[in-house]
């Protein structure tokens, strides 16, 4: 059964690379026009940064 769970703040990081660990998805900030990441929740990731954790875990 697919699974989306995704917790917030600094201690909850992990779950938003949490794709390597088997879940269905992930939620990134990607940069605006301007080239500024706006999260619209505490313990958002700049889309690099996940991209680059999923990179690492699934080596």
């Amino acid at each position: 059964v697919p699974v989306a769970a995704m917790s917030m703040g600094a201690l909850g990081a992990v779950s938003r690379v949490a794709p390597a660990f088997g879940t269905a998805l992930t939620f990134a900030v990607v940069p605006d026009e301007q080239g500024e990441a706006r999260a619209s929740a505490p313990g958002q990731m700049p889309i690099q940064d996940v991209r680059r954790c999923l990179e690492l875990l699934r080596a």
